[in-house]
């Protein structure tokens, strides 16, 4: 039957249906949820386990076969010829499935109850009823939505994703190795690369990362099959998108909360990507990945010229700093004592076995020796198509990033990483405290512009692991004006770089210098945020170790000018040991 899509006749009914298909909303989100958290543990479970059998079987195969040769021939050995990606599709088939057909139930059993709204108090006993009872899970939908949840499983299991992700563990097997043999280490040694590489935490972290996309992705794609029936029954007229909005939400998922769309067309999202629902298969990785968003159907009769329009948004949460214990630094009118650094082990260029002929990066051996010889402990490129050959083997090192971080050819990695070492080598020279205190970058990997959409580059004081994106013009620095903080102390093309640099220098002081910086503050700002504002950046107000890293940066830029406030100068030019020009 289908449902008669008049509008409501008076204004109070019509406001108190727009007020109620809120309520009705949220009620869906935690629904949604719910089930999402439920059907997570399934995939996880069932990912768990695929990867401890393939753990185990390459384990098994790695043991049996002669531990000399490239990495390359080693891996290709390991995994065998053996269809993993197909034992894996036949471990997440029925998870997912089950994903699917409880997004689709949520959409029917709530949307089902406006079939045959003819009037006023039928429209307002629906919305009533489903705004106070969460969905049922426990209904009999129609063929129709039936074939819709065949077509979507379908599809999802034909993505070429599940077969990268396979491949994905290749590359970490291949970095690890390599790694391996670079440092002249044993069998022995290899053999537990190779199990570290399957180790639960690192697993763990691979299939909560997939059951957490896959699942909301899946329960969308339900929704959706649900919601084509929906329109053509003329229940429904359009979707909107419905962002969990708090300090993890993306920019570009920010920016979509309120959009409506008619029910089968697309969401273009602020970057030109397009895509169905949250969660859909055509978005990029930076768009997919972790996802908490999903899209609501808007009932006919609500949707029309006047609508229900998107409240005023709310302010943008701020980042909360994580709680630190701070060292008690009693108010002095003298500048306060310089920390004294945790003792630095000499730095040794790792044990490079000669020749290596099976580097991942073709050519990109004779950068790895020479960042050896400058101290740099690991030093590495991401390159589109190519392994990643960082040692830390984590959910960080395996991540994808966006497209754009990734050089396009090993050639314009390889130009672009000497000039980073040429910058490098500049810095070195002119801050000659610089090499020792760079211990605690274990493993440098470079990339095209920026690692992610709204941020350059990360540090893992746990790991050491550093990856910045590179690229751009030449060095730049901005000045705080009285009102208006430049978002970023500097730029350039290796700002990102000596940014992220500027937290490793901060653990080898093992996060105190951070502190006795902050302890610098003027005592006309109330605040470390407000003395950024003023005098440095707003990135630079986020906490005290943005603040010590936004700092460093600038005072380390090509063009710095000298305007830092002076406690903040005159402690960089000590810790660093810089030569005056």
């Amino acid at each position: 039957m289908t449902a008669k899509a008049s509008r409501p006749r008076s204004k109070a009914v019509r406001n108190k249906l727009r007020k109620s298909y809120r309520a009705v909303q949220q009620q869906i989100a935690r629904t949604l949820d719910d089930v999402r958290q439920i059907n997570e543990q399934k995939v996880l479970a069932a990912f768990s386990a695929f990867y401890q059998r393939q753990g185990e079987e390459v384990a098994k195969r790695f043991d049996a076969i002669a531990h000399s040769g490239s990495a390359d021939t080693m891996v290709r050995h390991s995994f065998g010829d053996r269809d993993w990606t197909g034992e894996m599709l036949e471990a997440v088939a029925e998870p997912l499935r089950l994903s699917i057909v409880a997004g689709a139930m949520v959409e029917w059993n709530t949307f089902a109850e406006f079939y045959d709204v003819y009037a006023d108090a039928a429209a307002i006993a629906a919305l009533s009823k489903a705004e106070n009872a969460p969905p049922s899970l426990n209904v009999d939908l129609p063929p129709d939505v039936l074939e819709g949840i065949r077509k979507q499983l379908q599809a999802t299991l034909a993505m070429d994703y599940w077969s990268k992700v396979n491949e994905t563990t290749r590359h970490a097997l291949h970095a690890s190795i390599f790694a391996g043999l670079e440092n002249g280490e044993t069998p022995a040694q290899l053999k537990a690369r190779v199990r570290d590489v399957f180790g639960p935490d690192v697993t763990r972290s691979r299939a909560a990362n997939i059951a957490r996309t896959e699942v909301t992705g899946a329960q969308s794609a339900g929704q959706q099959a649900a919601r084509d029936k929906l329109e053509e029954d003329g229940v429904v007229s359009a979707k909107e998108w419905f962002a969990t909005m708090d300090i993890r939400t993306r920019n570009q998922h920010y920016a979509m909360d309120g959009k409506r769309v008619k029910p089968k067309a697309d969401f273009v999202m602020p970057n030109g990507e397009r895509c169905s629902y949250p969660g859909d298969r055509r978005l990029s990785g930076a768009n997919r990945c972790h996802c908490r968003c999903h899209a609501a159907s808007v009932p006919a009769w609500i949707d029309g010229s006047g609508g229900s329009p998107k409240p005023k948004p709310k302010p943008r949460p701020k980042p909360k700093p994580k709680p630190e214990q701070k060292p008690s630094i009693a108010p002095t009118a003298g500048p306060l004592p310089l920390p004294v650094p945790t003792p630095i082990p000499p730095i040794l260029a790792p044990n490079i076995p000669d020749p290596i002929d099976d580097d991942p990066i073709p050519g990109f051996k004779a950068v790895r020796e020479r960042a050896a010889s400058m101290g740099l402990r690991s030093f590495h490129v991401a390159v589109k198509g190519y392994p990643r050959t960082t040692s830390s083997v984590d959910g960080m090192t395996l991540k994808g990033f966006t497209e754009r971080y990734h050089f396009a050819t090993p050639q314009e990695a390889i130009r672009v990483a000497n000039q980073v070492l040429d910058y490098l080598e500049q810095q070195m020279k002119k801050h000659r405290g610089l090499r020792g205190l760079l211990s605690h970058a274990n493993d440098i990997e470079i990339g095209d512009t920026s690692v992610g959409n709204g941020y350059g580059g990360f540090y893992s004081s746990s790991t050491g692991l550093l990856k910045a994106g590179v690229g751009g013009g030449p060095d730049y620095v901005t000045q705080a004006r009285e009102g208006a903080a430049p978002w970023l102390a500097g730029g350039g093309a290796h700002y990102n770089l000596m940014h992220e640099l500027g937290h490793a220098v901060d653990k080898a002081f093992a996060n105190n210098a951070r502190f006795v910086l902050a302890g610098r503050q003027p005592s006309k700002y109330a605040t470390m945020r407000e003395w950024a504002m003023a005098e440095l950046s707003e990135y630079g107000g986020t906490n005290d170790a943005e603040f010590f890293a936004e700092s460093f940066a600038k005072y380390t830029s090509t063009a710095y000018d000298g305007s830092l406030p002076k406690d903040v100068h005159d402690y960089f030019k000590k810790i660093l040991a810089t030569v005056d020009d």
